[in-house]
């Protein structure tokens, strides 16, 4: 029979039936009764009562299996407590045949006292109980605590020192549930259950009083470290829900009256709202709808945006101009901007949807744009090139050029942007400042043509490369989005009788937004002060000087001065 707890600092005691005094147990009959300590499913179940008798405090145990009347109840441990240090205990009542004792003296704590009852009983019951049937195992009479409460405790202090609820049936573990904790004679608070991390928009859930005594005044709410305040219309709820009005730190408490006594404060539940916003999907893909967003409103510059899976099956579509701090694309779910869209993430991108989660969109009047600041960001960017309508005419195919540069990471050449095998309808070359040569990416001669071997296989940020096509239609670079200052070392001058174009270098703009020549730390280094940008139009290149943007993926000519090599930087500061 397990008679102590381990680590048990209130050792239940053998109780005299003749003289209600105790001793401890000896060494010997302790290791006897502890042969077993297996807890077992029919348990002991206590509860505390206000007797009939004024000032008097019964405890009572409820066995939820039939215990005979030859059979032993064989140890009974249990802690009170009480928030009235004026309450004393007078006189204790020795029930036959348990002769609960007091063990040790009051002890007081963090604004309790509390007081250990223990025994261990050696006498059977001597009557059937039945299942459910209640058994009093100890009585005690106070004095003081008009507006107090007595509680059977199970809380830090009982568990340090090993004072909570224990019941033993024939040497074993039986201990069960408190079925009725709180005798009370004022309010007493209880705590409140719920809360946890929400986005703003979002409802707090239902959050539930309970462990209380007294009559509900108010729910009463506290925002960051603010003063708590009252809601009005929530007096007599035992259960409140809100959505909160800002994003930070929300506690909910509820005010408890009872007669004459001083008010009871519920401990507090804690609900933490961030600045974001959920889309919901609920009524198309607009991002500019507010039934969209669990916030109800548009996001701004400052709300940090969530797009899970939704059940809709609608995703954002930014049309127009859009803006958030965070951006968190989710498993199965997608957001897309628009040809017509630009979207700016003043904060981060995390995006774990892969490359077919973001996408940007491309069409015959525009690209779809976006800045962010952090690199790691896979998507799919979306690049429309007009193809030749006729064939083989000079004019018209100088036209149908394009200079473009991949705005991903390893983006491969081939088969998005060179066919497999290379078609003789299609062109797609690179610029060698130091041979004045434009390289073909295939060897030419009759179709199948093949694939030069010298040409690499993926683009190189920051380098332009000149393709065009037969066919009219998109391709799409995809991989980790290019999203921080790209350093350009090397450029060579390369002077020869027959090079009119020494010393130009195609480069491209690596971001998915167009650039400004003139904006940010570029860092130019022996290059001149213009840049050269393509015009499909005119069919030619044209010096960038009151217009000085380059698009997104599109490429632009630099040039190297004699004399020395040149570098230079194209900063993320230079977006628009």
């Amino acid at each position: 029979m397990k008679l102590e707890k381990a680590k048990n600092t209130a050792t239940p005691k053998i109780c005299s039936p003749g003289t209600g005094r105790s001793f401890r147990l000896l060494s010997a009959m302790l290791l006897f009764f502890s042969f077993s300590f297996s807890s077992i499913a029919q348990q002991l179940d206590v509860g505390i009562f206000e007797s009939a008798t004024p000032s008097k405090i019964e405890v009572k145990l409820r066995p939820d299996f039939t215990i005979n009347p030859d059979e032993t109840i064989t140890a009974i441990l249990y802690t009170l407590r009480w928030n009235d240090p004026t309450i004393t205990i007078t006189q204790i009542d020795y029930i036959y045949p348990y002769f609960v004792l007091l063990d040790g003296d009051p002890v007081s704590y963090n604004g309790y006292t509390y007081q250990v009852f223990s025994c261990i009983p050696t006498t059977a019951v001597g009557e059937t109980i039945s299942p459910g049937q209640e058994i009093l195992i100890s009585s005690f009479t106070y004095t003081g605590g008009d507006c107090s409460f007595f509680e059977l405790a199970d809380d830090g202090w009982t568990q340090a020192n090993n004072g909570g609820p224990y019941f033993e049936f024939l040497g074993l573990d039986y201990t069960g549930i408190i079925y009725e904790p709180l005798v009370a004679f004022g309010p007493v608070g209880g705590q409140v259950a719920g809360g946890g991390n929400i986005y703003y928009g979002q409802s707090t859930g239902t959050l539930t009083l309970t462990g209380y005594y007294g009559t509900i005044t108010e729910w009463q709410r506290q925002f960051n470290t603010g003063p708590w305040t009252g809601i009005a219309g929530t007096a007599g709820l035992t259960e409140y829900s809100e959505i909160p009005g800002a994003a930070g730190t929300w506690r909910y408490r509820a005010a408890l009256d009872e007669g004459s006594c001083p008010s009871a404060y519920s401990a507090h539940a804690e609900v933490n709202v961030s600045a974001a916003s959920a889309w919901l999907g609920a009524t198309g893909t607009s991002w500019f709808d507010p039934a969209n967003w669990t916030s109800n409103t548009v996001p701004g510059l400052s709300t940090d945006v969530h797009i899970p899976e939704v059940s809709s099956g609608y995703y954002p579509i930014v049309q127009g101009y859009a803006e958030c701090n965070d951006l968190h694309i989710f498993d199965n779910a997608q957001f897309t901007i628009a040809a017509t869209g630009s979207f700016t993430a003043y904060g981060n991108v995390f995006n774990t949807g892969g490359a077919d989660g973001f996408v940007v969109l491309s069409d015959p009047q525009s690209t779809g744009s976006l800045i962010h600041s952090n690199p790691g960001v896979e998507a799919t960017v979306e690049f429309y090139m007009e193809g030749w309508t006729v064939w083989p005419l000079i004019q018209q195919s100088f036209r149908s050029r394009q200079m473009l540069s991949s705005m991903v990471e390893d983006q491969s050449i081939q088969p998005g942007f060179v066919s497999d095998p290379p078609l003789a309808t299609e062109e797609f070359i690179k610029w060698d400042e130091s041979q004045h040569l434009w390289i073909s990416s295939n060897l030419g001669g009759p179709p199948p043509l093949q694939w030069n071997p010298a040409f690499e296989d993926q683009f190189i940020p920051g380098r332009g490369y000149r393709a065009a096509y037969a066919l009219t239609g998109t391709h799409q670079f995809q991989g980790y989005l290019n999203a921080t200052d790209l350093e350009i070392s090397g450029l060579t001058h390369t002077a020869s009788e027959d090079a009119p174009y020494a010393g130009w270098h195609l480069l491209g703009n690596p971001f998915t937004s167009a650039i400004d020549w003139n904006v940010g730390n570029w860092n130019r280094e022996n290059l001149g002060a213009y840049a050269l940008r393509w015009n499909s139009e005119m069919a030619s290149y044209q010096v960038m000087l009151d217009e000085v943007v380059i698009d997104a993926g599109n490429g632009f000519m630099v040039y190297c001065l004699e004399g020395g090599t040149g570098s230079l930087t194209i900063p993320a500061e230079a977006r628009l």
